[in-house]
C-alpha cells in the first residue's frame, strides 16, 4: 500500500520534472502512460469480501483514496486547459472524497456491530 503511494507520487513527480525538457511526442506519450497506469489500477478494483463486510469497506476506502491520488498526480503533471485550474478530475475526486467520508462512517458502525 505504501509502495502504491510512492509509485503514484513518483509518476506525477517524474512527469512534472521532465515536462519542460520533453518534446511534444514525449509529452503525449508520458500523458498516455500516466493515464494508462491509473486506468489499469482502476480496472483492478478493490477486493470484495462477502465474509467480512468491514474489511470490504476498508478495501473500498483504500482503493478510492488511491484513485484520488492517481488522478490528482495525473492532473498535476498534465493540466487540461479546458478545465478549471487544469484539473480534469476535480469533480470525480470530490465525489469520491464525499463517498469516502460516508463509507468511513459506515465502517465505524460496521466495526461497532462486529464487537457486540
Amino acid at each position: 500500500m505504501a509502495g502504491d503511494a510512492a509509485l503514484i507520487g513518483g509518476i506525477g513527480y517524474l512527469a512534472h520534472e521532465n515536462i519542460m525538457q520533453a518534446t511534444r511526442g514525449e509529452i503525449r506519450q508520458a500523458r498516455k502512460d500516466s493515464h494508462d497506469a491509473y486506468k489499469a489500477f482502476q480496472r483492478q478494483g478493490y477486493q470484495r469480501d462477502p465474509n467480512d463486510p468491514c474489511q470490504e469497506l476498508r478495501n473500498k476506502i483504500d482503493f478510492h483514496k488511491k484513485m484520488i491520488a492517481f488522478r490528482a498526480a495525473h492532473d498535476a503533471a498534465f493540466p487540461n486547459p479546458g478545465w478549471p485550474d487544469g484539473k480534469r478530475h476535480a469533480d470525480v475526486n470530490n465525489s469520491d472524497a464525499e463517498n469516502i467520508k460516508r463509507w468511513e462512517k459506515e465502517l465505524e458502525e460496521c466495526e461497532k456491530s462486529c464487537k457486540k
